[in-house]
């Protein structure tokens, strides 16, 4: 015969766990909303900009054997293109337009099409560089949070992102400032050069503000194997929602050498 009391005790526990894990299914849905919303304020300085039109920015990447400027321009369109200046000489551009994805390395004639992997990155920059985390649900990407880790002494709220072309990437978002402090994936760091996939690890600081959007202004890629930093970024200047003809996007457009930070 069941033992009454033990019975009811299991069914109350199995009740008890049954609306803990109900009421721990509805706070990860309030928290991820909360998340987004709180790491919205705190990357655009003014509630109206959830997003931003298009980005003109001035680069200084070095990795271990070079020093290189840069210009990454993107339009929420769709459209990018980057150009790299050793000296004041442009060794290599590549963009997205109406036509596809294009690179122009220096020394060559004229730009030309591309359909390696780099592809993807140059695409899943333009959703990152210009849209909030806030409007990649609205973009088609998924947004959701798996979890709260503390790495060097900080706590983060993890949520994995996964993009419409199903590229995953876990962003790492600061309890304490709501900003977006690391970022980890495995892909190739120079597609289209070498597709070796690494797990990678970027990690964001030195905040800065310009025309109302709050950016890191360096970047360092760590791989997560060796602990070694691969590369740091230093943005030198940045603007905002500028005159669609001073973006130049087009492919058969020429710098004239590189980029000047009043520009």
């Amino acid at each position: 015969m069941r033992n009454p009391s033990l019975f009811s005790l299991l069914c109350f526990l199995l009740i008890v766990d049954g609306v803990a894990f109900a009421a721990e299914h509805a706070g990860q849905v309030v928290a991820i909303d909360e998340i987004l919303q709180n790491n919205l304020k705190a990357v655009r300085a003014q509630s109206s900009l959830d997003n931003v039109e298009n980005a003109n920015t001035v680069l200084q990447i070095s990795e271990a054997d070079y020093t290189v400027l840069a210009r990454y321009r993107a339009s929420a369109d769709g459209y990018m293109r980057i150009d790299v200046f050793g000296d004041d000489t442009r060794v290599f551009s590549e963009g997205k337009d109406e036509e596809g994805v294009w690179e122009w390395r220096g020394g060559k004639a004229a730009p030309e099409n591309v359909y390696h992997d780099g592809v993807g990155a140059l695409e899943h920059g333009i959703e990152f560089n210009l849209f909030p985390l806030a409007r990649l649900p609205d973009r088609g990407h998924d947004v959701e949070l798996v979890g709260r880790e503390t790495i060097r002494d900080k706590e983060y709220f993890v949520l994995k992102v996964t993009l419409s072309d199903g590229f995953e990437t876990y962003r790492y978002v600061n309890a304490e400032t709501w900003l977006v402090d690391l970022s980890r994936d495995f892909r190739a760091f120079h597609p289209g050069i070498d597709d070796t996939k690494k797990n990678l690890e970027t990690r964001y600081d030195q905040w800065e503000r310009t025309d109302g959007v709050v950016f890191a202004g360096r970047m360092q890629s760590v791989d997560l194997e060796t602990g070694a930093v691969i590369a740091t970024t230093l943005i030198l200047g940045s603007r905002y929602n500028i005159a669609r003809e001073e973006l130049n996007l087009a492919r058969s457009y020429v710098p004239g050498g590189a980029p000047k930070l009043s520009e």
